[in-house]
């Protein structure tokens, strides 16, 4: 009885060796697969596609899709091309008392459009910059009842910011007429209007259209919010938003 007990003893040792030794095997196999795997990656790499999850918003999703404001962002643009706006940022300062008006090409620096606008208060001309043959008489007048508008009603002087939302030169100027109504206060207004140079700027008119379903949905202070907002996070020149990053971005702003 105590030699088999002996023998018993022996076999399931030798089974516990087995064991160890196929689970040594299965990790050296399963780290060369791996390593091999790995080689291929560096050699020839396959990029995962992982799919945006964005938060539905039935309502701003309407909007966008449905096309309704392609006409209203296309008006801006003609009458724009009308006054001879050509490039973008294009700033026109409005005297909505007397009707002067003067202009601002390319993202002028703060410093600057300030001299030029304290010149212009005092009566004096600003010409045309050297090259530029605008018609100052098309310039629609604004209106705190059509147009995105920022800071008092009662202003007399108004500076429209032609623009487009993926254009580098607009982002970069974009701040300053902000700036300006803190220096001018409740005699100074701004106004955008919309000038999305598709050719160059491929998803520029879904942005533009965007900020319109944000006015619809949150109103002026909606606009304004969704505007500075593209202007804060684009990468510009075609490169920008897709459809579902217009959508989160209205999530996140809460216009839903």
């Amino acid at each position: 009885m105590q030699k088999n007990k002996k023998v018993a003893a022996f076999v399931f040792n030798g089974v516990d060796v087995i064991l160890i030794l196929l689970f040594i095997i299965f990790l050296l196999g399963g780290f060369y697969f791996y390593h091999q795997e790995r080689v291929l990656e560096g050699s020839s790499p396959t990029p995962k596609v992982i799919k945006k999850v964005v938060a539905r918003n039935p309502r701003f999703e309407d909007c966008l899709s449905s096309g309704k404001y392609k006409e209203k962002v296309n008006n801006f643009s003609q009458q724009a091309q009308t006054a001879g706006v050509v490039s973008t940022p294009t700033s026109v300062v409005y005297d909505l008392k007397t009707g002067r008006k003067f202009v601002e090409v390319g993202a002028q620096s703060y410093a600057k459009v300030k001299a030029d606008l304290e010149k212009f208060i005092q009566g004096k001309s600003i010409s045309l910059p050297k090259g530029e043959k605008m018609n100052l008489s098309k310039i629609v007048k604004p209106d705190p009842s059509k147009d995105h508008w920022y800071g008092s009603k009662n202003a007399r002087y108004v500076i429209i910011e032609y623009s487009d939302f993926e254009c580098p030169f607009c982002r970069r100027f974009h701040s300053v007429p902000k700036k300006l109504l803190k220096d001018f206060g409740d005699k100074l207004a701004w106004v955008y209007r919309h000038v999305p140079l598709n050719s160059i700027h491929p998803n520029s008119q879904m942005e533009a259209e965007a900020s319109e379903c944000a006015t619809e949905i949150g109103g002026n202070q909606g606009f304004w919010k969704y505007a500075n907002k593209l202007f804060e996070e684009t990468k510009s020149n075609g490169r920008s938003f897709s459809k579902e990053d217009l959508i989160e971005m209205a999530n996140k702003l809460g216009l839903k």
